[in-house]
């Protein structure tokens, strides 16, 4: 008996919870004033969640909002970073302001097919002029075999990707890369999963939003959303 009302204690807890931590209704502020603060970063800074729950829940709710760190002024910028090209040729990532850069690094493209290598290619193809695909291969890629990591031959053996193939660096661990470190500390990640794919989306300004274990083609929204900041979409 007992234990079927700890069980039911429990349940009520858990809803309750689910209810406190939802964000229903319309926005109390403009939509100006809640689109503002949203791309500040008011939706997820702990300080500031419960007055945009109360003042604008319908702008926090927007499915591209979620993932995305705003950069402050004082924040350091994804355009101050370089590194080394496969080739060894040292790159400045201010090359990459004003386009949308997606980061991705090879161990995660274990898993693909060469249906996410095509979509890859057909997202890039879709935006050439105004995105750059980043792709960073990892000592961990040693450890692989072909059978092991099928995504890495498919990869290497792939004629007509555009991609930006870089040095091979660390991801995790106290060797990581300055760039990955930075893409880790905006979200707060301690080490990466190699169980899945983490796609980073860096936008014109230098936001930067994350996407783990997804398709390729369900990061079309972040980059059009990305392109605003441009004034521009070709859809």
């Amino acid at each position: 008996m007992w234990l079927t009302q700890v069980k039911l204690i429990l349940f009520c807890i858990s809803f309750v919870l689910q209810i406190s931590q939802a964000w229903p209704g319309d926005d109390k502020l403009s939509q100006k004033e809640c689109k503002e603060k949203a791309d500040h970063g008011d939706c997820e800074h702990i300080s500031d969640k419960m007055y945009m729950k109360e003042n604008c829940p319908a702008t926090c709710r927007e499915p591209y909002r979620k993932g995305i760190r705003f950069l402050d002024a004082y924040d350091p910028s994804f355009f101050d970073l370089s590194a080394k090209t496969a080739n060894g040729k040292n790159i400045d990532f201010d090359r990459f302001e004003g386009y949308v850069t997606v980061v991705a690094d090879e161990s995660s493209l274990c898993g693909f097919t060469k249906k996410d290598f095509d979509e890859m290619n057909r997202l890039h193809k879709a935006f050439p002029y105004t995105m750059e695909v980043v792709i960073f291969p990892t000592n961990k890629m040693t450890e692989f075999s072909d059978d092991e990591c099928p995504g890495k031959q498919k990869f290497r053996n792939s004629k007509g990707l555009e991609f930006l193939v870089m040095e091979t660096i660390e991801i995790n661990g106290p060797n990581t890369h300055p760039v990955y470190k930075y893409l880790k500390d905006r979200h707060y990640f301690d080490n990466l999963d190699r169980k899945y794919v983490t796609y980073f989306v860096v936008s014109p300004d230098g936001n930067v939003q994350v996407h783990e274990d997804v398709t390729p083609l369900v990061l079309l929204k972040s980059i059009q959303y990305a392109l605003l900041e441009l004034n521009f979409s070709p859809f």
